[in-house]
């Protein structure tokens, strides 16, 4: 039915719109149609009806117009029609006459032979799965005959229970409704054994945490008394001891630092990840100790490395009609977003327009993020900033695993950070948690040819400033080969020169550079603003060249000192490209080998350089404890959602988490799990195994954040809703 005059006639006659189309055209040719109507009495009741007002009229006129088709002027000979109701008695009594609904069928509950039947259909997903047990297995079947297994062997034989004899007057769904029951009570047992077993486990190995501790003493010992014994050979016999150790500068033993602090959640980088998971976590638990350790020292270091004309592709507009967040927002909580921040500053030399935020620069995104970095995280305490938590100028070396005391223990790391300033000693930092936010801007990929060849090309995201005149050669035509190709014409120091893009994928005929698929997500196709910047370019002087369907195997400087790069096509054809200045290599991040990367050896990666994780909390599958967080993190979606019109998605696809707007739907998962498992390090009795009162007003408190992220469209946890539109996946790097 529908609300609206006339609504609920035009849904009826689409109903058969197709085939009355059929029939007009084909005649007694056409294919039968098949129309069935479930609770048919919902829509047909009798006309004319006491009391109902203008929904009876509405009602009525939907009778009248079911008739006309069924039995009207024209004859409607290749529909069948079939109605199902538990109340015959109220449909009008005109659609149940000759011509119309004219057969009536009655299906009674199921007899004895009907019931088990349908309970053989609903128990047989469990029966071929080996799920099913033997004496249920009988009394579904009858007088059969099972054995009677204990842990001892053999102990007899059984005669099963008759089920026809317990389901007397069920229906089908009242037996579904049993097998379901049956299944959750089953699986409420099972469960409770693990968790019964998991409350032995955990008395079993409750001095974790502190064997965990003790191992930190001894590896702070150890240290130590390396240190101390070098540090005496070289000042002979000045004053020794390390003040973050067990001694202090006396050398007298300092019982606050005999056991060391053990940080809850340590993040490697203060990046648009490492804030925004960091913000989870401590808006579901403001107490947590969390330490974000960043190696530059301001926030957003990388966006501030950014050339000035380099922009944003995803746009950033905080007032839209569905009241979503920022697409380059990182958090849902206390965020404007910073198309609002950016807005609110008044314009200057160095800051445009409010307009112009749309697409934010680097340096504008940094100042965001300090911004957001600055502000209390909850207006009640006013001092308790992200700020408060960053440690700046201390950057990572190598992330740790302490040896665990028993197979069952919980990870715990040692963090080794570069030495402070004016000393050579690396200190150290004990974390139960990992988290690296250190982004893909600090890894880029240069192919394996232009080793030692810096001399002939550069990196995109070395590229300080976009002058320069002469030709230009750009590899690569995704998003960053054709950013710099409009800059380097949007900065009008080509010379008359040519900017030559080189793609590796051949195109045709009209198809727009970088399109990869029909996919309207940019990491397969290039964005709509960088493709109006690139047809903006090419119409206003055609200066910008293409070269599809070559790669660029080497570079080098030509005798004449021009930059060369050698190309070569699928078909083994080779050609040559020169250029005025450095070959500018568009070739992406990657950060599976790259070198100093801490997470070499922590995670294994793919063929693409990405780190393999764990798809529930985006936590290392090679050593528990480490999660990542930002734009590296990549799936596979097994199976996708059901897509209008096309069908199941069987195929597996890639969902890769490449933009803010992506991978901030991974923060909130990230820190419910961490908060999650401390809740259990910390807050289960050893007599009784239960979660006291403090631990369970955390997990309520993760439930909240994780229900806010997701009503702000900020939380996917499915990743096959991932391709479908969610968060789009992607193939390549971006």
């Amino acid at each position: 039915m529908s609300r609206w005059v006339g609504g609920s006639e035009r849904l009826v006659r689409e109903l058969f719109g197709e085939a009355v189309r059929e029939y007009e055209e084909r005649g007694d040719e056409s294919e039968l149609h098949v129309v069935v109507i479930d609770e048919i009495d919902a829509a047909f009741r009798r006309r004319g009806g006491a009391g109902e007002g203008e929904g009876g009229v509405a009602r009525d006129s939907t009778v009248n117009q079911m008739l006309g088709i069924l039995d009207g002027v024209k004859e409607l000979e290749n529909v069948l029609v079939i109605g199902m109701t538990n109340s015959p008695e109220l449909l009008d009594k005109a659609l149940l006459r000759n011509g119309r609904l004219e057969v009536k069928i009655e299906i009674p509950k199921p007899d004895d032979e009907g019931r088990r039947d349908i309970a053989k259909i609903a128990f047989r997903t469990l029966r071929d799965s080996g799920r099913l047990s033997k004496p249920v297995e009988a009394f579904i079947y009858g007088d059969g005959v099972f054995r009677w297994w204990s842990s001892t062997g053999v102990r007899g034989w059984r005669r099963g229970r008759d089920l026809t004899k317990h389901t007397k007057g069920m229906t089908g769904a009242d037996i579904k409704a049993v097998v379901r029951s049956a299944v959750s009570f089953a699986l409420e047992r099972v469960i409770q054994e693990k968790i019964d077993s998991a409350i032995e486990e955990k008395r079993e190995n409750k001095q974790i945490q502190k064997d965990i501790h003790e191992l930190i003493v001894e590896e702070i010992d150890h240290n130590n008394t390396s240190y101390n014994s070098n540090k005496e050979e070289e000042t002979k016999g000045e004053t020794k001891g390390e003040t973050k150790g067990g001694q202090d500068e006396d050398g007298d033993t300092d019982t606050d630092t005999d056991t060391p602090h053990l940080t809850q959640v340590a993040i490697i980088g203060a990046s648009a990840s490492g804030l925004g998971v960091a913000k989870a976590l401590l808006h579901a638990d403001p107490t947590l100790d969390v330490v974000i350790l960043e190696s530059s020292s301001t926030i957003g270091s990388s966006f501030l490395s950014w050339p000035p004309s380099t922009r944003f592709i995803s746009p950033s507009f905080y007032s839209n009609p569905f009241t979503s967040p920022d697409l380059n927002q990182i958090s849902p909580i206390n965020d404007v977003g910073p198309s609002a921040y950016l807005s609110s500053l008044p314009p200057s030399p160095s800051h445009p327009p409010p307009l112009d935020t749309q697409h934010p620069t680097g340096p504008e995104y940094a100042a965001y993020l300090t911004s957001l970095a600055s502000a209390p995280l909850n207006p009640s305490t006013p001092h308790h900033t992200l700020l408060s938590h960053v440690t700046f100028s201390t950057p990572v070396l190598s992330i740790n695993p302490l040896p665990l005391p028993t197979p069952t223990s919980k990870p715990a790391f040692k963090l080794l950070l570069s030495p402070p300033k004016n000393s050579s000693t690396p200190t150290s930092l004990y974390a139960r948690y990992v988290i690296y936010a250190g982004g893909e801007y600090r890894h880029p990929y240069l192919p394996p040819f232009t080793l030692n060849r810096s001399d002939a090309c550069l990196h995109y995201s070395d590229i300080k400033s976009w002058g320069g005149e002469g030709d230009w050669v750009i590899v690569g035509a995704g998003e960053a080969g054709v950013d710099a190709a409009c800059n380097i014409h949007e900065a009008g120091g080509v010379g008359g020169g040519t900017i030559t893009v080189i793609d590796k994928n051949k195109g045709s005929g009209g198809e727009e550079v970088g399109k990869r698929d029909v996919a309207e997500d940019p990491s397969t196709t290039l964005t709509p603003r960088t493709r109006m910047r690139l047809r903006r370019a090419i119409e206003g002087g055609g200066r910008i060249n293409v070269i599809r369907g070559f790669t660029c195997t080497d570079v080098g400087i030509g005798e004449d000192g021009s930059y060369t790069a050698t190309l070569v096509n699928g078909g083994g054809e080779g050609r040559e490209v020169r250029a005025d200045n450095r070959i500018v290599m568009a070739t992406g991040f990657k950060v599976g080998g790259s070198e100093g990367c801490v997470l070499n050896g922590i995670c294994e990666y793919d063929g693409e350089g990405r780190p393999v994780l764990d798809e529930g909390c985006d936590e290392s599958k090679r050593t528990k404890g480490v999660f990542v967080v930002g734009p590296m993190v990549k799936h596979k979606a097994e199976k996708g959602c059901e897509h209008e019109g096309g069908g199941e998605q069987e195929e597996a696809q890639d969902v890769i988490f490449c933009f803010i707007y992506k991978f901030r739907t991974r923060f909130a998962l990230v820190a419910g799990e961490i908060i999650s498992r401390l809740v259990l390090d910390y807050h289960v009795c050893q007599d009784t195994g239960e979660i006291d009162e403090e631990g369970r007003n955390k997990l309520m408190d993760v439930e909240d954040m994780m229900e806010v992220y997701k009503d702000k469209g900020m939380l996917v946890t499915d990743l096959s809703k991932a391709v479908c539109g969610e968060v789009t996946s992607c193939g390549k790097s971006c």
